[in-house]
């Protein structure tokens, strides 16, 4: 029963939030199986990656494994979003574009590292708190990521896209590692992620075109 909750959470949760965004601004289907389609190759290559990185020896300091896990997440990830928004989707140039990617790819990343069996009610209230807030967490980066490419013209934002989602993953290792506790590592990455958010907005309202969104005018 509740493998099948979670595998409903995991579809159900990215799709509703698409639907409330294609109703809000009229975004398209195309970004969204993009950023969908990306984060698969994305993880392959990190995947690939992580062999030549993460070896023997570096698995056996433990903080430098999860730094250089993060930094490894942090890189590819947005070099990913960078190289999408540049060159595979450049005429979708629309901020509504980079949101839409955003929730493509946080949809595969919740279907490919979702743990599904041998789940309980306790691990699907988790489960949907994470998958919310990896929406909007996926989402703000986009944003930064998209103003790096449309907009700003030039790298910088590229790279705080790259260290804040480092930083993000550090916090994650830290319940890994038990330094802190699931309540704590979820109260710190809704905390992380609302900062986001803000600085994404704050973005957004330097660089945006008034006529993209009416109650920007």
């Amino acid at each position: 029963m509740y493998t099948l909750l979670m595998a409903v959470l995991t579809c159900g949760l990215p799709a509703a939030a698409w639907v409330l965004w294609h109703k809000k601004t009229g975004a398209g289907l195309w970004p969204l199986c993009v950023g969908f389609v990306a984060y698969m190759l994305i993880s392959w290559m990190r995947a690939l990656a992580r062999v030549f990185v993460l070896s023997d020896s570096v698995r056996e300091v433990p903080w430098l494994f999860y730094l250089l896990s993060a930094l490894l997440s942090g890189l590819f990830e947005e070099a990913g979003r960078y190289f999408v928004f540049s060159k595979a989707i450049p005429n979708h140039d629309r901020w509504r574009d980079a949101v839409t990617y955003g929730i493509g790819h946080i949809s595969a990343e919740c279907i490919l590292t979702t743990h599904y069996f041998d789940c309980d009610l306790w691990d699907c209230i988790l489960s949907t708190l994470s998958f919310a807030e990896g929406i909007f967490f996926s989402a703000a980066l986009s944003v930064l990521v998209f103003a790096a490419v449309h907009a700003a013209g030039n790298r910088r934002l590229l790279w705080a896209a790259v260290g804040l989602h480092t930083l993000a993953d550090v916090l994650g290792a830290l319940l890994l590692g038990g330094i802190i506790g699931v309540f704590s590592e979820m109260a710190l990455q809704c905390l992380f992620t609302a900062g986001l958010c803000y600085l994404a907005w704050r973005v957004y309202r330097y660089y945006a075109i008034p006529s993209e969104f009416p109650e920007h005018a």
